[in-house]
């Protein structure tokens, strides 16, 4: 039973990689990738835009609480996935998961360059990077150690489905985590003011 487990995260994962490959097969030739091409589409309808314009006329707070929103209503259907869950739902849902994450990315990036001199904002961008991928990094250890002590202490009562209970609670945690980001975005994020 294990096995068909692993597999199906196997092959959400490789979905998961290859639709970035595919963008960013896609954008290569503008030299972009799979989540910059939404700002290179604003720029082009608004050409000498700045980020600070981007994120007031987008409505950066609409972005984050819906970024939020949809983050917590996918990890919720996650946590319900069952063995007999088709790969198409827990796929579809990865994809939502993806475009909410977008979501949340871009505000946080507008908001951590939006006080920085021009000329070092390539510099802020790369550190806010590297900052994300360590977030990732630790955050995939957390999920995956939730994960593995779960199932390991239900294993008596869920025998064969313990790792899936595991993974299942993990996506439980996940999702009180964005209900806290949306209470964040609701309530503690303000919208700037046109100067």
């Amino acid at each position: 039973m294990y096995d068909h487990f692993s597999d199906l995260g196997r092959y959400v994962s490789i979905l998961d990689r290859l639709m970035k490959m595919y963008y960013d097969r896609g954008l290569s030739d503008y030299e972009i990738g799979w989540g910059q091409q939404f700002y290179v589409e604003y720029i082009y309808d608004h050409p000498g835009a700045t980020p600070q314009e981007m994120a007031h006329c987008m409505g950066i707070k609409k972005i984050f609480v819906l970024g939020s929103a949809v983050l917590l209503i996918s990890n919720i259907g996650m946590f319900f996935l069952t063995m007999e869950t088709p790969l198409w739902v827990a796929a579809g849902l990865n994809v939502i998961r993806n475009i909410s994450i977008g979501c949340l990315m871009m505000p946080l990036l507008t908001w951590g360059t939006s006080n920085v001199d021009f000329r070092k904002v390539a510099d802020a961008s790369s550190l806010l990077t590297s900052f994300r991928t360590i977030a990732g990094s630790v955050g995939s250890a957390l999920f995956v150690g939730i994960m593995t002590a779960v199932s390991t202490a239900s294993q008596a009562s869920y025998g064969d489905r313990a790792l899936m209970h595991g993974m299942n609670m993990s996506f439980l945690c996940m999702a009180a985590g964005a209900f806290v980001l949306l209470l964040i975005a609701v309530f503690a994020v303000r919208e700037t003011k046109n100067r």
